[in-house]
């Protein structure tokens, strides 16, 4: 119950959580095989404040649709990788779009890409099936999932691959690009049924 002529005042600050901002994808060589070329991927130059370290870092690849990124490195404070991916695209000129994301530790995100240039593995099927083999056996000796991961998916991604050479302007159609089945375009883009 107030009294005429009577005010009071009241107010609340209310702190937001910004995303890390100012990172760097790296990725050296920037161009290679197929399961043959090992990549070294990092990122690096993140900043944000000094209550939301430490920072984690998720380091991935893609070749058409961001949304259906290949995790080469999970979630985790390390900041770089060396291994090997799949391969690009024909219909793209073989280029893949390599990742990383940033989280603080109140799980706020950014990310920052760079493009790199992925041709297909020049094996037979038979050395393939013995680099595949043999790449397994040396990550399972040393424990490291992460690179039996990258081999596996990398080969199924270069075995899956179509000849796209026949392909119509799949962008004049408002269609992804053609990766999984020869000749004919991806999904429709957003907006267009």
């Amino acid at each position: 119950i107030g009294y005429v002529d009577e005010s009071s005042l009241s107010s609340v600050t209310i702190f937001m959580n910004t995303p890390p901002t100012g990172g760097k994808v790296t990725v050296s060589p920037d161009s290679g095989q197929a399961l043959e070329t090992k990549f070294n991927i990092g990122t690096l130059y993140w900043t944000d404040d000094i209550e939301d370290f430490p920072m984690s870092y998720i380091l991935a690849y893609y070749t058409v649709d961001a949304k259906a990124l290949t995790t080469i490195k999970a979630k985790n404070t390390n900041t770089q990788i060396a291994t090997k991916i799949g391969q690009g695209l024909e219909s793209m000129d073989y280029e893949v779009t390599c990742l990383a994301l940033a989280f603080d530790v109140l799980g706020d995100s950014a990310n920052t890409t760079t493009k790199i240039v992925v041709t297909p593995v020049q094996k037979s099927m038979e050395a393939l099936d013995d680099l595949v083999r043999s790449e397994v056996a040396t990550a399972t000796k040393s424990g490291d999932t992460e690179a039996i991961n990258n081999v596996l998916v990398g080969t199924m991604k270069s075995l899956n691959s179509a000849n796209c050479s026949d392909a119509p302007s799949c962008s004049a159609l408002h269609r992804q690009e053609c990766s999984t089945t020869q000749g004919t375009c991806g999904v429709c883009l957003s907006g267009y049924a």
